[in-house]
């Protein structure tokens, strides 16, 4: 609805309110379409933004009457316009800048924002995941020295050489089952990478959850264990594949912002676990003329949010 409303709505028709409309619902400080178009223009925002600002200020406006009129919570002012200043909708927190976003995006031009502040920039969730997709699911298994057994799914996740054959996971501070994980590697160097099929995602979520430590996620999972060769670590039977691997080097990534871990914003930042592969495993079923045939099992790869995308078509690109 707000995108039909753009396109059906002129520039004549946006400038056509009186100059003593009142913005302040939109920016979060009184200001009217005159003080709006100024303050656009003294941000140095090209010409033809301008108008298209107005024009989505417009029609956020109207939408912001309509969720009000809705809602029974509308209020008429003396001259017979809606006063929606009066009755500010919570659930519209729309900002100049915000606006100024939603006119690049209408008129093709991509956004620009630092890292963090993409709520400032009309996001509602961090696009870092989203953008950087898709991306294998590291589904690692490790044991502590007191013998317990770990499972976790690891959003960053990947291969990183094949001469030496390596791979890293980063653990990030807060869930339980990712400080389970991490202090499990530090303390017996070794965790086994399940790949994750699509016959595999319910378990391998349930195996998500935030467990006390000295939880056997194989069982709340309903998943079969197996023995490995070059480390003490489980792997999941199931899996179609499984890279057994020793614990190479384990990073301490820098805090946001450059700030202290034990800052007085007691910002911390995730670990990267890098491991040297050991030894692999590949199911029978899944290779065909010599190859690993990746259809066969189709893994699931992670996107951004809580998205998941499923590998079914392959196609090949011969190089230059």
């Amino acid at each position: 609805p707000y995108h039909a409303m753009v396109t059906s709505l002129s520039a004549q028709e946006a400038m056509s309110e009186p100059d003593d409309v009142d913005y302040s619902w939109l920016t979060g400080r009184p200001i009217n379409r005159h003080n709006l178009a100024r303050s656009v223009r003294h941000a140095s925002a090209p010409a033809p933004h301008v108008q298209r600002i107005l024009i989505h200020a417009d029609c956020y406006r109207r939408m912001h009457i309509a969720t009000q009129r809705r809602k029974g919570t509308i209020l008429t002012s003396s001259t017979g316009r809606p006063a929606a200043t009066h009755n500010s909708d919570k659930s519209l927190p729309i900002d100049l800048i915000a606006a100024y976003t939603q006119a690049q995006r209408f008129i093709g031009v991509i956004m620009f924002f630092t890292p963090g502040t993409h709520l400032q920039s009309g996001l509602s969730h961090n696009p870092l995941k989203a953008i950087v997709s898709p991306r294998p699911i590291g589904w690692i298994s490790s044991q502590g020295s007191d013998g317990s057994v770990n499972l976790a799914p690891y959003s960053y996740f990947n291969a990183i050489s094949e001469q030496p054959p390596m791979v890293m996971f980063s653990s990030a501070p807060g869930g339980d089952t990712s400080k389970d994980s991490l202090r499990n590697v530090l303390e017996t160097k070794e965790f086994v990478v399940n790949v994750v099929s699509a016959a595999l995602g319910d378990a391998m979520n349930v195996s998500s959850g935030s467990f006390p430590y000295g939880t056997n996620e194989f069982d709340e999972a309903g998943l079969e264990m197996a023995a490995c060769e070059t480390v003490s670590v489980p792997r999941v039977k199931a899996a179609p594949a499984a890279l057994e691997c020793c614990l190479w080097q384990a990073i301490e990534l820098p805090a946001p912002n450059n700030e202290p871990e034990n800052g007085p914003n007691n910002i911390k930042a995730s670990t990267m676990v890098i491991g040297t592969i050991t030894g692999i495993h590949i199911a029978d079923d899944v290779i065909v003329d010599g190859k690993v045939d990746v259809a066969a099992y189709q893994p699931l790869a992670r996107l951004g949010y809580m998205d998941y995308a499923q590998i079914t078509e392959l196609f090949a690109i011969q190089r230059p």
